[in-house]
């Protein structure tokens, strides 16, 4: 069976959502396959994945098999949401959405949200704008390839659209 018909042949609604407790070898390299799926032009690596083994990784699991995960870092009452994927065949379901939304409710804490995001990934940009963040600033050739960046904020006590 291919990844692509195991992908189609499961039902959104029993995603489960959870913490990455320790980044074992076998979830480094789901992790890094999943990764592979959603940014193959610019894959992040797994020392990249490592480094955030210490700040978080939240996980989206449907039937144990991967589907979508969300690294962030936390330092006092801030947030940096570093990166948000969800594998081709389980986008526009709304996983991104539980996935950053489950983070924000579980952070009572946290007041202000950050990120950043391919100027030219409308997709993103719509869901993140969905969520209450708005863009505050640009990031010159931000990513490897040269691409800028638009830096995105949410406040927690903005409203949700």
């Amino acid at each position: 069976m291919t990844s692509r018909s195991i992908f189609e042949s499961r039902m959104p609604n029993s995603i489960d959502l959870h913490k990455a407790d320790n980044l074992t070898s076998g979830l480094l390299d789901e992790l890094l396959v999943l990764e592979g799926a959603c940014f193959p032009e610019d894959p992040w690596t797994a020392a990249m994945f490592a480094v955030n083994e210490q700040e978080g990784i939240l996980l989206a699991r449907e039937a144990g098999c991967l589907v979508g995960y969300l690294c962030h870092q936390e330092i006092l009452d801030e947030c940096h949401i570093l990166n948000v994927a969800v594998h081709p065949d389980w986008r526009r379901r709304g996983i991104g959405v539980r996935l950053v939304t489950h983070l924000m409710q579980s952070r009572p804490v946290i007041r202000d949200w950050f990120l950043e995001v391919r100027e030219n990934n409308g997709p993103a940009i719509g869901l993140y704008e969905k969520l209450g963040f708005r863009v505050i600033g640009k990031r010159l050739r931000y990513y490897r390839n040269g691409e800028h960046a638009l830096v995105m904020q949410r406040r927690s006590n903005d409203p949700i659209e």
